[in-house]
């Protein structure tokens, strides 16, 4: 059993959940507020809006992509693959 893959996929697990939390959640409420780096700044999108379909779509996409990697390091690190 490798350990440090095991903790990589757990890592993971928490980012792919936290991704499809933000889009689902976006997607219900119909805004999606995003912080700029170092900056008080905050970009709006709202429903209607095309960034707004492209940032639910990407962030929905990308936790259900993140889950499968995460699955794959984790079976990996228990030894299953």
């Amino acid at each position: 059993m490798d350990y440090e893959m095991v903790a990589l996929s757990c890592t993971t697990y928490i980012m792919a959940v936290w991704m499809l939390l933000h889009g689902i959640r976006g997607a219900q409420t119909g805004v999606i507020v995003e912080s700029r780096k170092g900056s008080p700044v905050k970009d709006y999108y709202y429903r209607g809006n095309i960034g707004f379909y492209v940032n639910v779509f990407f962030y929905i996409v990308g936790g259900t992509f993140t889950v499968g990697i995460s699955t794959c390091f984790l079976m990996k690190g228990l030894g299953y693959w």
